[in-house]
């Protein structure tokens, strides 16, 4: 389907599985796409992948035609943790390393700050004993991965979701504790995400970290990337497509969020170059607030507009479901019947990326 018949015709829907998993699960997954003659999107962190059955599961599913995408080496950009101490002695001497434990073998790369992003605000707050806190209205400004930097420490934290307009700092890198010394009640920048920046060479070798990994497994060379989400900032797309983009040649990314949740999945988006890489899902399958029928009522409302719309699922069954994974998987063969039923395409990650607006790249 060309994408100038969306508007006239069905239109697809991506659905992406984040993260690594037991063998079982993974497998139970594919076997319900294969049994209505669809392929799944897996975003792996293949630094992570560690069994002989997890990379077994994976050549087959790679050649069965199921997508598997870059999660990030080990799930994060920021920041690499080092499978041996050999490896961490090589990686700290690193020049783009801003930050090293021993103990952990995590290193931080060097990263830039834009001081004069718009989305940065100033709060008041008091940071004590580790602990932050800032008014009850500023709390609600805080939102992760925003970070905060302390001018009078000349330092950039990370910090737990507040609560009672409190929240624990934690390291910028990583979610873990990090000694900070007491400042006095004083104005604190709430950093936005989209003012951090890495230097191009800790990218560069981020994406080699992957590319060996896949290749080391006997899997394709991955041609999207799927930002790990949660902790970090996000990375700038002028900067991930001259990177990943033109140096290892990758198509499609979960990239910046656009201006709204389904705006990375419109045809007509006035930057295809730029869409393409700022692919977000427009719901999360396993939340507690997505039923079966919202999702249908997402896809015919995507489909009325000339849209494609991705749903993104953690395979974790949410609180809402008393069966716990046999009631997931239940409802997610649900929906994929309930798709090939009325006709609408399940598409991987990048064939949706490529019909929509394709690519030179292509």
């Amino acid at each position: 389907m060309c994408a100038c018949a969306l508007l006239f015709a069905v239109v697809g829907v991506v659905l992406r599985f984040d993260d690594v998993h037991p063998v079982g699960e993974w497998r139970e997954l594919v076997a319900a796409f294969e049994a209505e003659g669809m392929r799944a999107s897996l975003a792996v962190p293949m630094g992570l992948v560690s069994s002989d059955q997890q990379v077994k599961f994976l050549q087959e599913a790679a050649a069965k035609g199921h997508e598997l995408m870059d999660h990030g080496y080990d799930h994060g950009v920021y920041a690499h943790r080092c499978a041996t101490a050999e490896e961490f002695r090589e990686v700290s001497a690193l020049p783009f390393v801003a930050e090293a434990d021993a103990q952990s073998r995590q290193v931080g790369f060097r990263f830039s700050f834009d001081r004069s992003h718009p989305g940065n605000q100033t709060i008041l707050g008091t940071i004590t004993n580790g602990c932050l806190e800032v008014s009850e209205a500023d709390a609600k400004r805080m939102h992760r991965p925003d970070k905060i930097y302390v001018p009078s420490l000349d330092r950039f934290f990370a910090f737990d979701d507040p609560k009672g307009g409190k929240a624990k700092i934690r390291s910028f890198y990583v979610p873990r504790p990090v000694s900070v010394p007491d400042v006095p009640h004083g104005e604190l920048i709430l950093c936005h995400q989209q003012a951090f920046g890495l230097c191009d060479e800790a990218l560069r070798f981020q994406a080699g970290l992957s590319r060996r990994a896949f290749l080391e497994k006997g899997l394709p060379v991955p041609r999207v990337w799927i930002q790990p989400g949660g902790w970090e900032p996000w990375i700038p797309v002028a900067q991930f497509r001259r990177v990943y983009v033109q140096e290892f040649g990758y198509t499609a990314a979960d990239c910046l969020p656009g201006s709204s949740p389904t705006w990375n999945c419109d045809p007509q988006a006035k930057n295809p170059d730029i869409a393409r890489l700022t692919m977000r899902p427009q719901a999360y399958l396993d939340s507690p607030s997505v039923t079966p029928e919202r999702l249908r009522q997402a896809i015919r409302a995507a489909q009325t507009k000339g849209r494609g719309i991705c749903f993104l699922s953690h395979m974790r069954p949410s609180p809402k479901m008393a069966g716990g994974w046999n009631e997931w998987m239940t409802e997610t063969k649900v929906l994929l019947r309930w798709l090939k039923a009325n006709e609408i395409p399940v598409q991987t990650f990048s064939e949706m990326a490529k019909e929509l607006w394709g690519n030179a790249n292509w």
